[in-house]
């Protein structure tokens, strides 16, 4: 974007605008907008604007566009008190009827319905808009060559002149991803422009990891930003909360270790003193689910405790283990459905970590694991009081999974989980029909 001017959207809309910009033609704007409701009670259009005091004027020519085929595209300028979806506003533009129609739209009272006045109902492109703030009277002029100004319609609205903002709009004016595409050329403005008083642009690039216990985002930088908010949802039409801060653009969510959805999504918005950004084109990534199954090992405990036996690796409490009576033990899981190991997290029993050293998970299709698959040697003591991850890089699936501790460790583990990706979690083969004769 030039200097002054940025790109947000106002309301919601169901995909974030995008804008190209180029100094040739005076000004050449390329817009990419989505939006299901202008001239309403509320608005939802992509913005890009500056922010501007006092008597203003703007101009521009609208060249060409791509239609969003939804017979309801709308485009043109706009001056807006503020980035509130129901803030007085006046504008003038090429709206549905076969996009030939020209209304001059405003809202002249916060919350209130628009008021919409005819121009030219069979114009062609390409043509050119006019929007004119004095005091409070805003006029709306069209021309087909920039030259000859027809006036469409003026009205008065009390709208705060200190601090308002001005510019082009683009709305496909339906509830679809399809966007429209406005092709401005010839800006011009006439007026006090509050250089450098704008709201961030919109983050780009949002990138999902998974690391160990935390999903890291990072995303491209935006100019002018003095921190960012990250937002989670668990569905990519739900509703996101905010989740935490950056002054950076990284991010780690160590909130979330694994879910019961397939998908967790991520938006992340720019903030800086005059307010927030619209947010990022989400992103979403796959969660391990935690796995569970009937609980199969070594029987028994040391001198019969019943709170050691192998159940204690798997009952979600850190401060709990199994003691096996024999020296090598073992517990896992029957999964009943064939699964994909992606990440593994244990807890070393707090007195004896170094139990764990040279301890094996395994993976197996066959109960007695006689013909196991190694997924992870222990090869270090464990931290105690933590549960470790290991990252699986296996995609055999297995039906039985276990850890099989080294002689003389006691299959000793405070907390064993496993981890499976939603989309790699399978039912059994079906058994085989036998035919008789």
């Amino acid at each position: 974007m030039p200097q002054d001017w940025a790109l947000r959207d106002i309301g919601t809309v169901p995909v974030t605008a995008t804008a190209s910009y180029n100094s040739v033609n005076n000004k050449t704007f390329i817009i990419n907008g989505t939006g299901s409701s202008f001239g309403g009670t509320t608005d939802s259009h992509g913005y890009a604007y500056v922010n501007a005091s006092g008597d203003f004027t703007i101009s521009a020519r609208l060249h060409d566009a791509d239609l969003s085929g939804s017979n309801a595209d709308r485009i043109g300028i706009i001056m807006r008190e503020s980035f509130s979806p129901n803030a007085t506003m006046a504008s003038i533009g090429l709206h549905d009827n076969g996009f030939r129609k020209v209304w001059f739209t405003r809202r002249t009272s916060t919350g209130g319905s628009g008021s919409w006045t005819n121009g030219n109902t069979h114009t062609w492109l390409t043509v050119w808009f006019k929007l004119k703030r004095t005091g409070n009277v805003f006029t709306a002029y069209q021309s087909q060559d920039g030259v000859t100004w027809f006036e469409v319609g003026s009205a008065t609205i009390p709208m705060s002149s200190s601090s308002y903002y001005a510019g082009l709009f683009v709305s496909n004016g339906w509830t679809t991803t399809s966007p429209t595409t406005a092709y401005f050329d010839n800006i011009a403005t006439s007026g006090t422009i509050l250089a450098g008083n704008n709201t961030p642009s919109t983050p780009t690039g949002l990138k999902l990891n998974r690391a160990n216990k935390k999903v890291i985002l990072n995303w491209n930088a935006v100019e002018g930003a003095t921190s960012y908010n990250i937002k989670r949802a668990n569905s990519g039409t739900g509703t996101y909360t905010t989740i935490g801060t950056a002054a950076t653009n990284a991010y780690a969510d160590s909130s979330i270790t694994y879910c019961t959805a397939n998908n967790v999504f991520y938006v992340v918005s720019a903030v800086n003193q005059f307010g927030e950004s619209s947010n990022a084109t989400a992103n979403s990534l796959s969660i391990p689910n935690k796995l569970s199954g009937t609980i199969i090992g070594t029987a028994g405990s040391w001198e019969n405790v019943a709170t050691a036996t192998k159940e204690a690796a798997m009952d979600g409490d850190i401060n709990t283990f199994f003691d096996a009576a024999t020296g090598s033990a073992w517990v896992g899981y029957d999964l009943g459905v064939l699964g994909t190991i992606t990440k593994i997290s244990f807890a070393p029993r707090a007195t004896h970590p170094s139990r764990m050293v040279g301890g094996i998970f395994q993976g197996s299709n066959s109960v007695d694991f006689s013909n196991p698959t190694t997924l992870f040697t222990v090869s270090t003591a464990p931290t105690v009081g933590t549960m470790t991850e290991q990252i699986i890089n296996n995609n055999s699936t297995f039906r039985y999974i276990r850890y099989l501790s080294p002689n003389n460790g006691f299959g000793n583990v405070a907390e064993i989980e496993f981890m499976v990706l939603p989309a790699m979690r399978h039912k059994l083969p079906a058994l085989p029909t036998l035919l008789l004769p």
